[in-house]
């Protein structure tokens, strides 16, 4: 019985885990094509606030 009973902790902790990673999976997957929808609508938004940030970057790097 006790034995029977640890194996059946062990597997809820393994199913767990597994239902955690298919989650994270989940919501990373989501987040990303959210991001790529977003990209699409704005992506010259993007591509220029990306060239701002390069320059500011390059700016304080040469006056550093």
């Amino acid at each position: 019985m006790h034995k029977r009973c640890a194996i059946l902790h062990l597997t809820y902790f393994d199913v767990k885990a597994l239902i955690f990673m298919a989650v994270q999976f989940f919501l990373r997957f989501v987040f990303v094509t959210t991001i790529l929808k977003w990209l699409l609508k704005l992506d010259l938004w993007v591509v220029i606030l990306i060239y701002m940030l390069k320059g500011l970057f390059y700016h304080f790097k040469l006056e550093s």
